[in-house]
């Protein structure tokens, strides 16, 4: 079985990064963990992408990657990397201010 969820974050730090997918992703490793060679489900990578910031998503990574033995030196690359933009909420109302 692969690192599934290793693959993505590569993916994502070679410039493939698709956020709703990795969201799914995420989302899927965390509620099967049988897909997934690592526990993701004790690394709440979704949650910080939902309630979050970019900067707690890239905690959540680093966790994943140190408790799962995996190399250190990606968390170099995930601690640069952009998960999540933060959300303004007037952008959406504009017309309402």
């Amino acid at each position: 079985m692969e690192l599934l969820m290793m693959r993505k974050i590569d993916e994502a730090l070679n410039g493939n990064y698709n956020p709703q997918e990795f969201y799914e992703h995420a989302k899927l490793c965390e509620s099967e963990p049988t897909l997934e060679w690592f526990d993701v489900e004790d690394y709440p990578i979704s949650k910080a992408m939902d309630e979050g910031t970019n900067q707690d998503v890239q905690h959540a990574l680093c966790e994943y990657v140190d408790g799962n033995g995996l190399m250190a030196e990606v968390k170099e690359l995930i601690n640069k990397f952009t998960w999540v933009e933060p959300f303004n909420r007037f952008s959406a109302h504009t017309n309402q201010l």
